[in-house]
């Protein structure tokens, strides 16, 4: 069978052989300036491991990782949300769909419930978010897993007994201030509130109330079901 190499395989790997001949004749010029001093003698494994091939590999390899790591500490800023949905937000498909249709059924709890009444609501209904709602059922705030666990460190920290838990109210955990959408909001505007404040899940509210929860992955869905759409 033949084996064919990618074009850019091929521009990364003549890249490096590149610039491995660069360092090289970098410390090659160093040598000869006195600056520095490599095994010449391959007599022995030492030898070989100070040779000047073996000096240019080590900081090749260096600088691959370094640059690595950049170019991941770039993707990783990049990635959540903004690269893919801001080339697919000005898709006229996004700009005129509903949310409505990708609402989840969430879960609620009110600021007198127990601690244990959030955990286990979050635990049976398998929502990393639960809002926080008053008599009227309009949201006041929201729990996740991280205030559970701060709630829970911070007992310890004071050395406080975990048995406590069982008296802790949801107003204790000092709900989060909620970022909610409208179930009549677009798509698109939904999106770039995701993308402002980096969130997956946001509150959705209808006439006030609380109507359910909007997941990132049910909308990355519609951004490939519309793509699909728009090439076939």
């Amino acid at each position: 069978m033949e084996r064919r190499y990618s074009p850019e395989a091929v521009r990364a790997f003549a890249l490096l052989l590149g610039v491995y001949f660069i360092i090289c004749g970098g410390l090659l010029g160093l040598y000869y300036l006195g600056l520095c001093k490599f095994a010449v003698n391959l007599t022995s494994i030492d030898d070989v491991i100070f040779s000047l091939p073996m000096m240019a590999l080590y900081l090749l390899v260096f600088l691959s990782a370094t640059a690595g790591y950049a170019r991941g500490k770039y993707m990783l800023k990049e990635l959540p949300l903004n690269m893919r949905l801001k080339e697919e937000l000005h898709l006229r498909t996004m700009g005129s769909a509903s949310i409505k249709t990708k609402i989840r059924a969430g879960s609620q709890i009110t600021s007198a419930d127990s601690f244990a009444d959030a955990l286990n609501n979050m635990v049976s209904s398998r929502i990393s978010i639960l809002a926080v709602v008053d008599e009227q059922n309009e949201v006041q705030g929201v729990i996740t897993p991280t205030d559970l666990l701060l709630y829970v460190q911070k007992l310890m920290k004071n050395n406080e007994d975990i048995k406590s838990l069982h008296e802790a109210r949801v107003s204790d955990l000092q709900p989060s201030e909620p970022t909610l959408i409208e179930a009549s909001d677009q798509l698109q505007s939904v999106t770039e509130k995701m993308i402002q404040h980096q969130y997956t899940k946001l509150i959705v509210i209808d006439n006030g109330k609380f109507s359910g929860t909007v997941d990132a992955l049910d909308i990355l869905a519609e951004l490939l079901d519309n793509q699909t759409v728009g090439s076939s």
